[in-house]
């Protein structure tokens, strides 16, 4: 297998951190050379000090980590929603790089991010959005 790979975790908010921490737990149990970097980047960080994303963030992001892990946003508590528009407002951006990987059309990247479109481990490797399949188990 690769080098170890960095991978930002960002749970989010509600259901995002309940599927997230199952998600961590996934990868964790297949031995993938990872290591994961958690941020509280959700409601409840800008309910505490009105910010979500740090100034330099995103710039840290892509110079630091070789994927990120998204979970949910949006909260109640938060009407607005601002603290998920500074993360969302990346999409396009994602979508983009998405495209880049994977070979499909931004069209298509577009239609896919938007609802849920489960693939088998072929099928992603396949699309593009997979470049290994781990196998071994502990």
């Amino acid at each position: 297998m690769g080098a170890r790979k960095r991978i930002a975790v960002i749970a989010g908010d509600g259901i995002g951190k309940e599927v997230i921490v199952q998600a961590v737990i996934a990868m964790q149990a297949a031995g993938a050379a990872i290591e994961l970097t958690s941020f509280d980047w959700g409601a409840d960080r800008y309910l505490a000090d009105k910010v979500t994303v740090p100034p330099d963030g995103f710039a840290m992001l892509a110079r630091d980590f070789d994927a990120i892990l998204v979970g949910a946003f949006g909260d109640p508590r938060v009407p607005s929603n601002i603290h998920a528009k500074e993360i969302l407002r990346t999409r396009e951006s994602l979508n983009k790089l998405l495209a880049g990987h994977t070979g499909q059309s931004i069209e298509k990247i577009e239609r896919d991010v938007e609802r849920d479109f489960i693939m088998t481990a072929e099928q992603a490797k396949a699309y593009g959005i997979v470049d290994e399949i781990i196998t071994k188990y502990r």
